[in-house]
């Protein structure tokens, strides 16, 4: 790879974090070189990031910030439309790195070579799929939608499907972009490969999540409707991840009936004004 452009762009996310942030940023920087490039995307935190790092460590480290906070999925967005290099991976700034991530990612490419546009690392399998029904029964358990859920185990071979970026911000507020991203693609071609890899990139940590499940589990219902010409694959997929059928019903009803609730109230506060 010498004399090369870089090949991996490393992108982090972050909002009012100022000590993970700063943990996994020096966490990184012995793994950089000509042919790694890091990014901080700041959501216009309370204390900008470009304020956490030394001068010494600014020069390997490229920090962007918004001049508004855009909201969590829409700056994990930016990441896949910033990016310039080949791959691309987008990391939390909660998710501690192992010792040797950026190895991992460039042995798991060049031994595939552009044959393969997403990666997803820490399975308890290696595998490689082709098409959008292949994909979907990899995903036929919790833990595998799980794995393919969370950004820091998934790497891309953005330069294999940069113009369809725009399905990320199309479905922005799913709460789940980067999956109905591939998904999309896969269904757009399904000659496209992906790789899981028993390999892992993180330390993965029981930690509180920092997102509404409820919201969650709401907003992903909208996958019905996205993947319509897919509906069977999807319904496997995603019912399968919260386990029983049963339980997405009684929430739609417990939904279904607050939004009951709320209107009668309305109704009725409209109805004494009038």
């Amino acid at each position: 790879m010498e004399n090369n452009p870089p090949l991996l762009s490393i992108y982090i996310p972050t909002y009012n974090r100022p000590e993970k942030i700063q943990i996994q940023v020096r966490r990184l920087l012995p793994q950089l070189s000509s042919h790694v490039v890091l990014y901080v995307i700041d959501n216009h935190s309370d204390q900008p990031v470009c304020d956490l790092f030394s001068d010494e460590e600014r020069e390997y480290v490229n920090i962007i910030r918004n001049d508004i906070n855009v909201g969590g999925d829409a700056n994990i967005a930016r990441c896949f439309e910033y990016c310039s290099t080949k791959l691309l991976w987008v990391l939390g700034d909660d998710d501690p790195v192992v010792e040797n991530a950026v190895d991992v990612i460039f042995d798991t490419y060049f031994s595939q070579g552009d044959s393969v546009f997403y990666y997803n690392f820490g399975r308890p399998y290696d595998a490689v799929t082709t098409g959008f029904d292949e994909f979907c029964l990899k995903h036929t358990t919790r833990a595998e939608f799980s794995s393919s859920f969370m950004m820091s185990k998934c790497v891309y071979n953005i330069s294999l499907f940069k113009s369809d970026v725009m399905i990320y911000y199309k479905y922005v507020s799913c709460m789940i972009g980067t999956l109905i991203t591939v998904l999309k693609c896969l269904e757009y071609d399904n000659k496209k490969k992906c790789l899981f890899s028993s390999r892992s990139l993180i330390v993965y940590n029981d930690q509180d999540i920092h997102w509404s499940i409820e919201d969650y589990i709401i907003k992903t219902q909208l996958i019905f409707d996205i993947f319509k010409k897919s509906i069977e694959c999807c319904n496997e997929l995603f019912l399968s991840h919260w386990g029983k059928f049963i339980s997405l019903i009684c929430l739609r009803c417990v939904v279904i009936k607050k939004y009951l609730v709320l209107r009668s109230f309305i109704y009725s506060e409209l109805s004494d004004v009038g």
